[in-house]
């Protein structure tokens, strides 16, 4: 039984965790560390079951050093847009998810940043993302 028995999405106020962060705090301190990086052992810190899941640490060693090689560093976001989603899973009980479109600047050049952030078990972490960029074709 996979199925989400209750959801909702709003835009509104954002859950927080137990120091207090909500997801955008989250966002503002997690991201620098992890994409200032790009490395594997940052990202263990904060991923979700869910993020390798959907990739397997291997691959995702993999499009980390392209990001490290092609972007460089993550200097500065700013949020475009976001979402929230909360459901409650037979398996996982309550989930709240954040979806955040991010405008970012790399040391190597502009990019967007798509970025799913869950709470869950009183913790924010990093369930999956998607960036893009015109360095990334160079």
């Amino acid at each position: 039984m996979g199925y989400l028995l209750f959801c909702c999405a709003c835009a509104g106020t954002s859950l927080t965790d137990k120091n207090g962060a909500n997801g955008e705090d989250y966002l503002k301190s997690t991201l620098p560390r992890v994409m200032g990086t790009w490395s594997a052992i940052d990202l263990d810190k904060e991923a979700s079951p869910e993020l390798y899941k959907a990739t397997p640490r291997t691959r995702m060693e993999w499009m980390l050093g392209i990001f490290r090689r092609k972007l460089g560093p993550l200097k500065s976001f700013t949020v475009a847009n976001w979402n929230v989603n909360a459901g409650w899973y037979p398996q996982t009980g309550p989930i709240t998810t954040e979806d955040y479109g991010l405008n970012a600047r790399f040391q190597k050049g502009p990019g967007t940043i798509e970025i799913v952030i869950a709470h869950q078990r009183g913790a924010w972490k990093i369930s999956g993302f998607n960036i893009n960029s015109d360095e990334l074709l160079k």
